[in-house]
């Protein structure tokens, strides 16, 4: 019982964060599960448990926060349909590549990628320049890498989507 008290108030805490921010529900919940299943999951698939379940939760999280934006009229729909297909093989290229990582492999290429996300934070690194108009392979290939890390650490892609859309006004 105290484990789903758990859950649900780390379900809460990350979709109230990623509905906020646009990013953050994966980042916080794969280590939080980490923790949570350690004594009850397989070590082999112990990561990949934790990614799938912060997948598995973001679903809903991004749902909601579609709407609650869409409402607003904060969705610019027309990037919205040139990166879903690339992000979407993506995805699945990732989901698939998972499948011959190690947890020792995952677990690394997670904490990379936070650490990663903490230095741009921290040191504000994004481009002070901004374009009108990217070309279409750019946002293919843009999509695709968002997609495919995105499904390897168990992320719902706005840590890397927001940036990118921000640049490309």
């Amino acid at each position: 019982m105290v484990e789903i008290t758990l859950l649900l108030l780390l379900g809460a805490f990350s979709g109230f964060i990623a509905g906020l921010l646009g990013l953050g529900g994966g980042l916080i919940m794969v280590p939080a599960l980490l923790y949570l299943l350690a004594g009850s999951t397989d070590q082999t698939v112990l990561m990949h448990t934790a990614v799938g379940t912060a997948l598995a939760a973001i679903v809903f999280t991004s749902i909601s926060s579609v709407r609650a934006h869409h409402q607003h009229s904060a969705i610019h729909w027309n990037n919205f349909k040139k990166l879903t297909p690339t992000i979407l093989l993506g995805a699945f290229s990732g989901a698939m590549l998972t499948k011959v990582m190690s947890f020792d492999f995952m677990r690394l290429f997670f904490a990379l990628f936070e650490f990663s996300v903490a230095v741009i934070m921290y040191f504000e690194l994004s481009s002070a320049a901004h374009v009108d108009s990217l070309k279409k392979w750019v946002w293919q290939i843009t999509g695709y890498i968002i997609g495919l890390v995105s499904a390897v650490v168990g992320i719902g892609g706005g840590t890397m989507t927001i940036p990118f859309l921000t640049y490309n006004n």
